[in-house]
């Protein structure tokens, strides 16, 4: 089993705004579109790609229920202020989180296993709830697809990768601002449903405890966890 971030999906309410701000400030590029749809909404979705990386920014929307049937749009776009709602996860083992999901609360399942797919092949994907605010993971299987990107989007003909990339090469990792009382919760939701284990990131750091950063009367208490990797 493997986990590997695929994708950051943003919901905010100017689409064109924060794509500038990408662009201009971040090198970031047009990656791909969305495919004609009878989505109102979809259609001022954006990916944007430098390097490796690539958020999908789609518009902030009103009403719990989801606008269409399509498979981004999801319940969680309807946050009441801009924020990333989706950190997708490209796997393996699709079934078998759902089912450790399952284990913990059936209320984390968003979406059930399914599959779309094109003339490059099929993906298998699901979408469970993070522990951690508004945040979801969608899950997806690309063992299946040879396409560019995702079924459903076309890849702009005129995106070209960087040679040499001026600001990033991939995502790091994800960091979580959590009350103390919710850290162990949270660290224990990663390792149970998707294989995470702690990492120890300083040699001072506590097992239990993490690592602590004070600074007078303030400070941080900092645990990392680390998803599986390709063998």
């Amino acid at each position: 089993m493997y986990h590997t971030i695929h994708h950051i999906r943003y919901s905010v309410k100017n689409v064109e705004k924060f794509s500038s701000f990408l662009i201009n400030q971040l090198k970031f590029k047009k990656y791909a579109t969305p495919k004609a749809s009878k989505c109102p909404l979809q259609s001022k979705t954006t990916v944007l790609r430098h390097a490796d990386v690539i958020f999908i920014i789609d518009e902030l929307k009103e009403g719990a229920e989801p606008c269409c049937g399509n498979f981004f749009c999801h319940r969680n776009n309807n946050h009441p202020v801009n924020t990333a709602c989706d950190v997708c996860l490209q796997t393996s083992q699709v079934d078998f989180i759902l089912q450790r999901g399952k284990s913990v609360s059936s209320e984390n399942i968003h979406r059930e296993t399914d599959h779309i797919g094109d003339k490059d092949g099929i993906v298998s994907y699901a979408v469970i709830k993070s522990p951690v605010g508004n945040l979801q993971h969608t899950l997806i299987d690309l063992t299946k697809y040879g396409g560019a990107f995702l079924p459903g989007f076309e890849v702009d003909q005129a995106w070209k990768a960087e040679e040499n990339p001026q600001v990033m090469t991939a995502v790091d990792h994800i960091a979580f601002a959590l009350k103390l009382e919710h850290t162990d919760e949270v660290v224990q939701w990663y390792n149970h449903c998707l294989g995470f284990s702690r990492m120890i990131i300083n040699i001072e750091e506590d097992f239990d405890d993490g690592f602590v950063v004070k600074e007078g009367t303030r400070g941080l208490r900092l645990k990392a966890v680390l998803g599986p990797q390709h063998l």
